[in-house]
């Protein structure tokens, strides 16, 4: 089995070595590696899908504060990515989304699934975005 994987590991970092990094950075909750992960997720070349995805799934785990204003440039990204960015608006984005989540929602060539998060996405941000009914 670790003959297996340490052939299947130096596969994958002939093919992504990128993809390869950014998943050793998922352990490591350090300010450089944080700031490694937003760039890789701001890498809009060709074939650096799997590497922006890994990268914003590791910032949305660490809850990283910088997240709202990243999301803010995802929505607006017409790659897959976006689906993603969707969904982490649902619990980490802010009004700031609102726009460009409304566009998502209402665009006749955005998959059903798109437009469903998008809608779930609205609905969490205006839900927040109520002051609280509490009495204290």
């Amino acid at each position: 089995a670790n003959a297996w994987r340490a052939g299947a590991t130096a596969l994958a970092a002939q093919r992504w070595p990128g993809l390869l990094h950014l998943n050793a950075l998922k352990e490591i909750d350090a300010p450089e590696a944080r700031d490694i992960l937003i760039a890789a997720v701001r890498d809009r070349r060709v074939g650096r899908q799997s590497e922006r995805y890994v990268a914003l799934r590791s910032l949305i785990r660490r809850h990283d504060p910088r997240l709202p204003d990243l999301l803010v440039d995802l929505v607006r990204d017409r790659a897959e990515l976006v689906r993603s960015a969707v969904e982490a608006a649902i619990t980490y984005g802010d009004a700031r989304l609102l726009p460009a989540l409304r566009r998502i929602a209402a665009a006749p060539k955005t998959p059903p699934g798109s437009r469903a998060d998008a809608q779930r996405a609205i609905e969490a941000i205006e839900r927040r975005a109520l002051p609280s009914s509490s009495t204290g």
